[in-house]
């Protein structure tokens, strides 16, 4: 089965600095609108479909996918295994800038094609936490503090369908979910994450059996599924 998806590119997130998150989210490169927006706790408007004003491009260039097998689905998505057949920089139908000689354009953490990924696919009516989520990977995450960061699944970019009937997030396969005795019995263990997002004011909002992974490296937690967080400034 193959997925052909293509979008606008983005400016890829550079990692080379890492600063704290900072204590007000006013340092985030975030537009006021979209700091707003962020800050909103959605609750249960999984089709929220509002579109923040000066929101930056989430999505990145286009990319051909291979879905190879269905693990998991959700309320607003269903998650897959895909490898990328290929991928190319932006095409000229997408962008202005397409005249580039060079027709290989592998954004920063961009997909390797000998890689398997996680796919997250969401229809066009959860537009809403699909922009949401990649905001919170592409502009928020980037500034957590190493040993966060490390609670996260490595983000491989947001992409459009090509005939505009859903979306794609990709992500690192970071293993399955845990079962629903596991994840109390280690609820003292991943509890310390969530409390120390809490601190600096990111609340996940949707903590279950089913968003809270076990890297099968190094038996880590690893945190998913963000499209119902939102931002909790802390008060200076």
């Amino acid at each position: 089965m193959t997925l052909l998806l293509q979008t606008r590119p983005s400016r890829p997130i550079c990692r080379r600095t890492r600063p704290q998150l900072a204590t007000s989210s006013k340092g985030l490169p975030l537009s006021d609108a979209v700091l707003q927006w962020l800050s909103e706790d959605p609750r249960e408007e999984l089709t929220d479909a509002r579109l923040p004003l000066s929101s930056p491009d989430p999505f990145e260039a286009h990319v051909d996918l291979r879905l190879e097998k269905l693990v998991g689905t959700g309320h607003t998505a269903g998650g897959w295994l895909a490898k990328p057949m290929r991928i190319n920089g932006p095409s000229p139908s997408s962008s202005s800038s397409s005249s580039s000689p060079d027709p290989a354009i592998i954004l920063v953490d961009g997909p390797d094609p000998t890689s398997t990924y996680f796919l997250k696919l969401v229809t066009y009516e959860n537009v809403g936490s699909v922009i949401r989520e990649s905001l919170f990977f592409q502009r928020v995450f980037p500034h957590l503090p190493e040993h966060l960061r490390s609670h996260l699944p490595r983000y491989h970019g947001t992409y459009r369908g090509r005939d505009g009937n859903g979306y794609a997030l990709m992500f690192e396969y970071v293993g399955t979910v845990m079962s629903f005795a596991d994840f109390y019995a280690t609820g003292g263990q991943w509890s310390e994450i969530e409390e120390a997002l809490h601190r600096i004011g990111i609340v996940h909002n949707d903590v279950s059996d089913g968003n809270v992974l076990r890297r099968p490296d190094d038996g880590g937690f690893c945190f998913v599924d963000w499209g119902r967080s939102y931002l909790k400034p802390r008060k200076v």
